[in-house]
C-alpha cells in the first residue's frame, strides 16, 4: 500500500471519529466535541431536563404518598365501622336470646295472648335467621349491612312492645 492511502485512510478515520463524536452534547456519551462546540447550553439544557424529571418523580412521589395515608384513614374508618356493627349485632342477638326466653317462658296465657306470644316467638325466629345472615354475608356494603341491621333492630324494638303489652294485660 502506498502512503497515500494510508494518509487518506487515517484521514477518513478521523473525520468518522470526529463526526461520531458531534452525535451529542455529553461528554459522557461521547460527544466532547459536541460539548465543545455548544458549551453550557448543551450541560445546562441537560441539568434543567433532569431538574425537571426530578421534580415530576418528587411530585408523583407526594401524590402517592398522599393517596397511601388517605386509603390508610379510610381502612382504619372501615375497620371501627364494622367492629361497631360486630357489636351492635351481638347486642340484638343478646337481646333476641332474652326476649325469646321471656316469651318462652310465659305460661298459662288467654287464647288469644297465647297466639300473640307464638308469632312473637315466629318473628324473633326470622330476625335471628336474617342475623346470621347479615353476618356470613361478606358480599354485602358496609352501608348495606348498616341499614339492614337498623331495620332489624327496629323489628327488635316492635317485638320488645308487643312483648310489654302480652305482659302487662
Amino acid at each position: 500500500m502506498s502512503a497515500s492511502v494510508i494518509r487518506l485512510s487515517v484521514v477518513c478515520l478521523v473525520l468518522f471519529g470526529m463526526v461520531s463524536c458531534t452525535t451529542s452534547d455529553d461528554p459522557r456519551q461521547g460527544g466532547l466535541i459536541g460539548y465543545m462546540a455548544t458549551g453550557e447550553e448543551g450541560y445546562q439544557r441537560r441539568l434543567d431536563n433532569r431538574q425537571s424529571e426530578l421534580s415530576d418523580v418528587e411530585s408523583k412521589t407526594q401524590q402517592e404518598k398522599s393517596k397511601t395515608y388517605a386509603l390508610q384513614d379510610s381502612r382504619e374508618s372501615l375497620s371501627a365501622r364494622l367492629q361497631k356493627q360486630r357489636e351492635a349485632m351481638q347486642a340484638m342477638d343478646e337481646e333476641i336470646g332474652r326476649l325469646r326466653t321471656e316469651c318462652e317462658n310465659l305460661q298459662q296465657l288467654p287464647e288469644d295472648k297465647e297466639i300473640e306470644r307464638l308469632r312473637i316467638l315466629d318473628e324473633l325466629t326470622v330476625i335471628q335467621n336474617h342475623s346470621r345472615e347479615l353476618s356470613g354475608d361478606s358480599s354485602m356494603l358496609i352501608q348495606q349491612k348498616e341499614e339492614t341491621l337498623h331495620k332489624l333492630q327496629d323489628e327488635v324494638a316492635l317485638l320488645l312492645e308487643r312483648y310489654s303489652l302480652l305482659t302487662t294485660l
